[in-house]
């Protein structure tokens, strides 16, 4: 049994009602959160273009051989 099952059965099943958790993630930014914004400054460089192209060509031909399947 999984630890989200258990405490979801320990929530339903308490004759006391719902037992709530606290929160225990600190999402307060600490001094050392000080990475700069993500910004693409230049274009990809020319293997990363070949790469994508080859992506979509390789989805595409995946794409039309599905559909040969179904159709």
């Amino acid at each position: 049994m999984s630890y989200n099952q258990i405490i979801y059965n320990a929530t339903m099943n308490d004759p006391n009602g719902p037992m709530f958790l606290p929160e225990t993630t600190d999402w307060t930014l600490s001094s050392d959160d000080d990475a700069p914004e993500f910004a693409i400054d230049e274009p990809p460089s020319i293997p990363v273009r070949v790469a994508l192209l080859v992506n979509a060509i390789m989805l595409l031909a995946f794409l039309f051989w599905l559909l040969s399947l179904i159709f």
